[in-house]
């Protein structure tokens, strides 16, 4: 049984991560051209797209959290806007998904889940992959960049 004091340390501990080192994974992202949008609540209807981009791209992250990939664009809260650069970077890509690196091979990327303060859930197409955080950043780093197409 953990003591109530035992449950605030953890407590202020998760929310610490996800206050200060939760934003390296966020911006790690960013850095490629690519928001985080929290899809928690949502089961994958176009009614649940919209609703997640009306909300915008997540601040921060938190435990327990489900977010999915959308590219960079000029308005991140208006869908039109993230489905056509969506839709502009998939044209690009040859209607393939983009990839990260994990462990030396590549996988396509659906999504993240925060699963606790140091593990990160990556979502394939081709099944789960669980991380500590530090490699769950160092993947994000090999995230296709989207800031290096040209749209002619």
């Amino acid at each position: 049984m953990h003591s109530s004091a035992e449950m605030f340390k953890k407590s202020v501990g998760a929310r610490f991560w996800m206050t200060y080192t939760g934003r390296e994974l966020i911006d790690s992202m960013s850095g490629r051209g690519w928001n985080l949008y929290d899809s928690t609540d949502t089961q994958g209807d176009s009614a649940d797209g919209n609703r997640i981009i009306m909300r915008g791209p997540a601040e921060k992250l938190q435990i327990g959290k489900r977010y999915v990939l959308l590219p960079i664009c000029d308005d991140p809260r208006t869908p039109a806007r993230v489905f056509g650069a969506l839709e502009r970077i998939a044209v690009k890509l040859k209607r393939k998904m983009p990839t990260i690196e994990i462990e030396g091979v590549r996988h396509s990327v659906t999504g993240f889940r925060i699963i606790k303060a140091d593990e990160v859930k990556v979502n394939t197409p081709d099944g789960e992959r669980y991380l500590p955080y530090n490699a769950a950043i160092a993947a994000a780093r090999t995230l296709f960049n989207t800031k290096t197409l040209r749209y002619d």
